[in-house]
């Protein structure tokens, strides 16, 4: 609610702020929360843990950040869709499917078309990619994908 934001205390993340980070982009979050408002939501609700995956959901469509080990902020439920990694996904795969066009053309074909283009819940629970069902194998396609990022 926009009567808990504070000037100081946990950042909590936007789809603006959830861009910049996607684009390693400098920014500094205009707003936070105290500390005691995210331990409570931390504690009824879960927060984001490394490897998980922060995709925006309305406005700028199908931006995926991975949730680094040092992150701690909490962000905006609706607009900012949570993938949390719960076994079975190599976070680094999904982290390349997600920004294939198989992955990308389905978010802007399922978002809703309106004045700003949503991508929902419910679109995210029917979107599919093709994902090799032993680990190694995805490891070894994120570590193959990782490494032509570096040249």
């Amino acid at each position: 609610m926009q009567k808990d934001w504070k000037t100081h205390g946990v950042p909590f993340y936007r789809t603006r702020e959830l861009v910049s980070l996607y684009n390693n982009e400098p920014f500094s979050s205009e707003i936070f929360i105290s500390e005691e408002l995210f331990s409570e939501i931390a504690k009824k609700y879960g927060f984001p843990s490394e490897g998980d995956f922060l995709v925006s959901g309305v406005g700028t469509l199908g931006i995926c950040y991975q949730v680094k080990a040092k992150d701690k902020f909490y962000f905006k439920d609706g607009n900012v869709l949570w993938y949390k990694q719960n076994g079975g996904i190599v976070s680094s795969f999904f982290y390349y499917c997600f920004h294939s066009d198989q992955i990308q053309n389905q978010i802007l074909g399922q978002a809703s078309i309106s004045t700003v283009g949503t991508y929902t819940i419910q679109n995210a629970k029917v979107t599919k990619f093709l994902c090799p069902t032993v680990e190694k194998e995805q490891q070894k396609i994120a570590h193959c994908l990782s490494s032509l990022d570096e040249v």
